[in-house]
């Protein structure tokens, strides 16, 4: 018989950091994480919310990075290093892994992670009132499992999908040859079911909540040298929304402009043929604006219906 995760449920501080702990048959789960991205500050009737969520919504899905310690009798120490593996020191048997599913599925559910139809977990990030993904997208396929026809990786290498996601031309972006529009009239293109490919306005109220387009860039780019090129002009310590620079493919058929700009499409038009996005430099703070025939394949981040 399916066991069933009992509504017993503690949220408390630890080291000033929240822990949620969840008593399940025979095994004592306690959970450490960041709700939702890296060191976000979120209140702590916020948390007991997301809870709420949580086990109101407990046959569905949930969070953002997970580290964990679950402790029975059978002596299970899981520790989650990366959103998209499970990495444990005993291994884990079918019934330890369908808590461990149902606590994802959960932290997907409420948007604090988003997966893809081929599987890849992706870290998300609330901005303002937008939940953003904070990787680039990798899926080769629709929410519905169809094939997408004009999507891209650098140098066709497949390495580079794996840091920097894959390139999308504005029509497989938008899948204009499907049912792309969300049940919220929004254009979920490639993305995910729940998230959609966000207008030129929606990527302005960000701008707009990050203060301004002349430090935007700066705030949103992933710190450091690993991805970007140096020198890579950044403002925060810490960069949450960690836009990378994949560069493009032109409409000429060339790769470009790896680790030096970042371009993502917006699903806003300024003609037919041309259409919106935005693009960061390694050598600027400034976020920019502008159009460029839609044969051109850039990257795309998700934003939550």
């Amino acid at each position: 018989m399916k066991p069933i995760i009992s509504l017993y449920h503690q949220v408390f501080l630890f080291e000033n950091r929240p822990v949620l702990s969840i008593k399940i048959p025979d095994v004592e789960i306690t959970v450490k994480y960041r709700l939702v991205h890296k060191k976000l500050e979120i209140s702590y009737d916020l948390i007991k919310i997301i809870i709420t969520i949580i086990f109101l919504l407990i046959s569905s899905t949930v969070l953002s990075q997970i580290e964990g310690n679950v402790v029975s009798k059978n002596k299970y120490n899981v520790s989650q290093k990366n959103i998209s593996k499970l990495e444990t020191s005993y291994g884990m048997d079918p019934y330890m892994k369908e808590y461990v599913d149902s606590l994802e599925n959960i932290l997907i559910l409420c948007g604090l992670l988003a997966k893809d139809f081929e599987g890849n977990i992706y870290r998300t990030i609330l901005l303002g009132d937008q939940i953003w993904m904070c990787e680039n997208l990798k899926s080769t396929k629709y929410a519905d499992g169809t094939q997408i026809s004009g999507v891209f990786t650098y140098d066709d290498n497949e390495m580079n999908a794996k840091d920097y996601g894959r390139l999308y031309n504005w029509d497989a972006a938008m899948n204009s040859t499907g049912n792309y529009k969300s049940k919220y009239g929004h254009l979920q293109g490639v993305c995910p079911n729940g998230w959609h490919v966000p207008t030129n306005a929606e990527w302005t109220k960000l701008v707009n909540y990050m203060g301004a387009k002349e430090i935007a860039g700066g705030l949103l780019k992933e710190k450091g040298s690993k991805h970007w090129l140096t020198p890579n002009l950044c403002i925060a310590e810490e960069n949450k929304f960690s836009a990378l620079p994949a560069g493009s493919l032109g409409s000429d058929g060339y790769y470009t402009c790896i680790l030096r700009v970042a371009y993502f499409w917006t699903s806003s038009s300024y003609s037919e043929r041309s259409k919106c996005f935005r693009s960061l430099y390694y050598n600027s703070t400034e976020i920019h604006t502008s159009h460029i025939n839609k044969s051109a394949a850039f990257s795309v981040r998700c934003v939550k219906d």
